[in-house]
């Protein structure tokens, strides 16, 4: 947990020693926080509700259901889109 605060700050620091702007530094912090701060309750919900290992394995069947036709990927999707050149 202090690596990743570590590594917020450096990062924060980087961007306003290219950008100047404290607006640009005040916008990361805001748009890093917001979402965890909205969706902690409504998850907190959840595991309180129902079993906390579905909320752990829901994402990961998702993403195991996804992966094999992810850009790059050899799956049907991968065959039909463009890739990033």
């Amino acid at each position: 947990m202090m690596t990743d605060n570590i590594e917020h700050v450096i990062s924060y620091w980087v961007l306003f020693q290219r950008f100047h702007s404290p607006a640009l530094g005040g916008f990361a912090v805001i748009s890093h926080w917001v979402p965890y701060l909205f969706l902690a309750g409504f998850s907190g919900g959840l595991a309180w509700g129902i079993l906390v290992n579905a909320l752990i394995y829901a994402p990961l069947f998702v993403w195991l259901i996804d992966a094999p036709y992810g850009p790059d990927a050899p799956g049907l999707r991968a065959q039909t889109s463009t890739r990033w050149r």
